[in-house]
């Protein structure tokens, strides 16, 4: 059981990476607001990345991301991959699993 779990988080990590790489436009390493809510709007690969991702389809909205950012965000006004991989693990761990 332990293996699979963290297979599935290696996977979800990755997923991640990639999402948020195509979130960062500018290539700064971290992503603004202004990048997410684009991302989210254009409903482009970063979009559908997540949509296609049992474990981070419910990420893949607009408003949920307007909620999300600043519960990630450290004040400085832009979330890095550490950021948003420690509040989807958060998030993940008071969630039921899917049957």
């Amino acid at each position: 059981m332990f293996a699979v779990e963290a297979q599935r988080t290696m996977k979800t990590r990755n997923v991640l990476r990639r999402i948020f790489d195509l979130i960062d436009t500018d290539g700064s390493n971290t992503v603004t607001r202004k990048e997410v809510m684009k991302a989210m709007m254009e409903q482009g690969k970063a979009y559908e990345a997540l949509r296609s991702s049992e474990y981070l389809r419910e990420f893949a909205s607009v408003k949920k991301w307007a909620l999300m950012f600043d519960k990630m965000d450290d004040g400085d006004g832009a979330i890095t991959i550490s950021e948003l991989i420690s509040y989807v693990a958060i998030r993940a761990a008071h969630r039921k699993p899917p049957k």
